[in-house]
C-alpha cells in the first residue's frame, strides 16, 4: 500500500483542475456579458417609457434633441441632449450601458451611452413618414453608441429601442 502521489499523478490532478477552473471561468464571464446586455436592455425600456410619457404630454411630438452632441458642439450648433430632457431621476445610471467601458466613454465624451434617432427630433409620431410606410416596430428611436456586447460565438451587436418599445440587439 503507497501513501505518496507520484509526479506523474500530481501533474494530471493539476491538469484537470485547470480544465475545470477554464471552463468555469468562461461560463462565468458569458454570463457577465450576458447580464450586462440585459441590464443595457432595461435602460432603453425605461428611456422608451420615459420618450411615451414625453410625446403623450407634448401631442404626439418627440423631444428636440441631437443625436451626437459632441458634433453640434463642434459646429456650433445647439447642443440638446435627450439625456437632458428625459428627467427620469437624478441618482438614476439609465444613459450609461454597463458595457460601455473602452475609455474614454461614449458616456463621458456625450453624457449617454446611447444614441438619439435624429430623424425623430421635433416630429410628430403619428405623422412620421418612416412609422406611416414601415409600421412603429420596425422604427429604431434610440441605440447604442456602439457595438458594446459580445455574444459569443457572435460579432459584437448594439442594442437598438424601437419606437413601438420593444428591444432588440442586432449585429
Amino acid at each position: 500500500m503507497r501513501s505518496n502521489f507520484t509526479l506523474i499523478e500530481l501533474l494530471v490532478t493539476i491538469a484537470i483542475i485547470t480544465v475545470i477552473a477554464g471552463l468555469a471561468l468562461g461560463a462565468t464571464s458569458r454570463a457577465k456579458n450576458y447580464a450586462k446586455r440585459i441590464s443595457c436592455a432595461n435602460n432603453l425600456k425605461q428611456i422608451g417609457v420615459a420618450l411615451h410619457i414625453y410625446t403623450g404630454g407634448n401631442n404626439g411630438f418627440y423631444p428636440n434633441a441631437c443625436s451626437l452632441p459632441s458634433f453640434n458642439r463642434a459646429n456650433g450648433y445647439p447642443v440638446i441632449r435627450l439625456c437632458d430632457i428625459l428627467t427620469i431621476s437624478e441618482s438614476s445610471n439609465v444613459f450609461r450601458c454597463p458595457a460601455d467601458i473602452d475609455e474614454p466613454t461614449w458616456f463621458l465624451k456625450e453624457g449617454s451611452s446611447y444614441e438619439f434617432n435624429g430623424k425623430l427630433s421635433g416630429e410628430k409620431i403619428d405623422s412620421f413618414y418612416e412609422v406611416i410606410n414601415f409600421g412603429s416596430s420596425k422604427v429604431v428611436s434610440v441605440f447604442d453608441y456602439d457595438c458594446f456586447h459580445a455574444v459569443l460565438p457572435a460579432p459584437k451587436t448594439k442594442n437598438y429601442l424601437f419606437v413601438d418599445g420593444h428591444v432588440d440587439d442586432i449585429e
